[in-house]
């Protein structure tokens, strides 16, 4: 299959994020082609304005590409959510602690690079995080009766 993807910025970040992905990928004129045999992921990719599949038109993610990280952690509804918006906001995210691990599964389906680590630790350099007090809050605000559609979205 083939794609020809409409990035919403940073297209060199975006190229370098789908890569380990796909087949084969090329830019021109500010698009994104890939080829592979299943492209179904580009609907949860971050940085993805529109794309076409099989001369299709169909809407992506939006947001940024990833390419920053932060710490998070996971022990509720409203954590998924928030990790969900970071990672449409553009960060890689690192878990520090996590009691949900099926939400943890499901949210790597929007972004196959998160890992998780047992603490936070200097060796990653990473400075900001969603929910952990000594760094940089990355502003993730979440009124609570948007937290369950958010959450669905992330599952469902």
């Amino acid at each position: 299959m083939k794609a020809q993807i409409h990035p919403t910025e940073k297209i060199s970040v975006l190229k370098e994020n789908l890569r380990p992905r796909v087949k084969k990928i090329e830019q021109k004129e500010g698009k994104i082609t890939v080829e592979d045999q299943d492209l179904d992921f580009l609907e949860k990719v971050p940085g993805i304005k529109e794309y076409s599949l099989d001369g299709e038109e169909r809407k992506g993610l939006g947001g940024s590409p990833v390419d920053e990280k932060a710490y998070i952690n996971i022990n509720s509804k409203e954590d998924v959510a928030k990790a969900f918006l970071a990672t449409a906001s553009g960060y890689d995210l690192v878990v520090t602690n996590c009691s949900r691990d099926w939400d943890l599964k499901m949210l790597r389906r929007f972004n196959p690079s998160i890992i998780e680590v047992s603490k936070p630790d200097e060796i990653f350099g990473i400075e900001k995080a969603v929910n952990l007090d000594g760094y940089e809050d990355i502003g993730i605000e979440l009124d609570e009766e948007d937290v369950e559609p958010v959450y669905r979205k992330v599952v469902g």
